[in-house]
């Protein structure tokens, strides 16, 4: 059901992230995950188990998409490639942390420590700016600036910043990089069945059921 909830979910959160931003979308999708680890904790019966189990799908795959755009937005040039990482190291880390858990609690305390963390994530990012570059989609130029010199601190030339990217940005769009004849060609073509492959491979060989 997890599964299930995520599929419904990735492709829409991609399209609504660019229409009401970035941070809106991961904070709407705390409180389905809080009320489905809270169904978890007191399921009435399978079908409510069930239906906590897609809540908490429907939440992560909004996470899945947009987590790593947000992340690599706001990080400087210099460490983009590394923190598109995050998102995936820490879902193995949550893995390992509900497995740990899980070892020394039953299931009602495992699910407790669970829910504490999207919690623990409202609280926190709700403090966080929006994307800067999804303000420069927008054309609000004051408030891509604001964001990026919240995030660079008051030392950093913001200004400067947000000229090198919206050159990026505009060099991308001249060059018509997101056209759909891009994918038609036959590197992209061929890109895009390897990683179907490997993706199918990857789920289809058992090893997500056994972990969740």
């Amino acid at each position: 059901m997890a599964n299930l909830g995520c599929g419904l979910t990735m492709v829409p959160a991609g399209a609504l992230a660019n229409c009401i931003g970035r941070k809106l979308i991961m904070l709407l999708a705390v409180p389905p995950y809080i009320a489905g680890w809270a169904l978890t904790i007191y399921p009435f019966n399978m079908y409510l188990l069930m239906f906590s189990r897609l809540l908490q799908g429907l939440s992560a795959g909004c996470y899945i998409i947009i987590a790593p755009v947000y992340c690599v937005e706001i990080s400087q040039l210099e460490v983009k490639p590394y923190i598109g990482n995050f998102p995936l190291i820490f879902y193995f880390l949550g893995i390992l942390y509900a497995y740990v858990l899980g070892a020394f609690n039953n299931m009602r305390y495992l699910n407790y420590g669970c829910a504490v963390t999207p919690a623990v994530f409202l609280l926190t990012f709700v403090w966080m700016p929006e994307s800067p570059v999804y303000y420069m989609l927008k054309n609000m130029k004051m408030k891509a600036i604001g964001s990026l010199q919240w995030l660079r601190g008051k030392h950093m030339d913001a200004v400067r910043e947000y000229d090198d990217i919206m050159g990026t940005i505009e060099t991308l769009r001249n060059n018509n990089t997101y056209s759909c004849q891009k994918l038609r060609r036959l590197a992209s073509a061929k890109s895009i069945i390897i990683c179907t492959i490997m993706a199918a491979f990857k789920n289809l060989c058992g090893g997500i059921a056994i972990i969740i």
